[in-house]
């Protein structure tokens, strides 16, 4: 089945037609997904978010809702699942929004697939004629799915979800390991040269 089948497929916002040029035009305030907030384990930096500022209100379909899989046009082509924390952002035409008919598709199933080796591969070689090597929005909709049961959609869902956490975790406990270690050697070093 193809994926325009079973989802929803849109190119984000040409930004610059919405742009406040001054400050008196400035309607409303939106906070930004840029590429570098895209981090390569599929999760959004917050902190790399931009603030947008737009001389009118924006349709609610140009902000990210939860559930939706918003993917980068350029490499690395991460998918991400959006949640509660990177809700109602902007995004931009570098990046296409994939919203799911849960009928047949989980959106957190999708985003392992999409992140998976297989379409990796795909997008690799749709690219390869490309000088940017920006894949092209239209190359999801005609994506070949093949569909599991929803119950075991959700069972390879559950462990992605779980592997992602832990994942997390571990950075974090490396990062504190590394400050534990720094500041006992800093310690060490003191005592030595009170010592000498």
């Amino acid at each position: 089945m193809k994926l325009n089948e079973i989802a929803s497929i849109k190119t984000g916002l040409v930004v610059n037609r919405k742009q406040a040029v001054a400050n008196a035009d400035v309607v409303e305030e939106y906070k930004q997904l840029t590429l570098k907030a895209i981090n390569t384990d599929a999760t959004v930096d917050i902190q790399q978010l931009d603030t947008f500022l737009s001389k009118e209100k924006l349709k609610s379909e140009n902000l990210t809702q939860k559930n939706d899989i918003i993917v980068r046009l350029s490499s690395p082509y991460t998918a991400v699942l959006i949640d509660e924390e990177s809700e109602n952002l902007l995004f931009s035409s570098n990046f296409i929004v994939i919203r799911c008919d849960s009928k047949y598709i989980l959106p957190e199933y999708l985003q392992w697939l999409l992140n998976g080796e297989q379409i990796r591969k795909e997008i690799l070689i749709s690219t390869s004629s490309s000088a940017f090597g920006a894949i092209k929005p239209s190359f999801f909709g005609e994506l070949e799915i093949d569909l599991l049961p929803i119950d075991k959609q959700a069972i390879i869902a559950d462990i992605n979800q779980l592997a992602k956490k832990e994942n997390i975790l571990l950075s974090k406990l490396k990062e504190e390991k590394q400050k534990y270690y720094l500041t006992l050697i800093n310690k060490i070093q003191k005592e030595m040269r009170k010592k000498q």
